[in-house]
């Protein structure tokens, strides 16, 4: 299966299955969640499942961790296309099955 830029219908579609995902268009589509947790060990516990989850999907976020280590924000996006790849809701869909 080739990789492809999803159409935008569909990506609405799913936006709306997951769970407090926003849908931003910088330079191209990105899906974005916030995290906040009451400490920065639980924020790397889910770093660590993430890093296992984007091995088996075949896609890895961008993550960036600040205030204390207690404040998540996850973005996923496939660079080499510009935009939302069906991986990328793949991604999206798994971490919200381990939160």
């Amino acid at each position: 299966m080739s990789t492809q830029l999803l159409p935008q219908d569909q990506i609405d579609e799913s936006m709306l299955m997951l769970n407090e995902w926003n849908l931003e268009d910088n330079d191209f589509g990105q899906l974005v969640k916030e995290i906040e947790f009451e400490t920065p060990e639980k924020t790397f516990e889910l770093v660590l499942k993430i890093g296992k989850i984007s091995k088996k999907v075949g896609r890895i976020p961008d993550i960036l961790i600040h205030s204390n280590g207690k404040f998540v924000e996850l973005m996923i996006t496939n660079y080499e296309y510009e935009g939302i790849t069906q991986k990328c809701l793949d991604l999206a869909f798994e971490i919200d099955g381990i939160l």
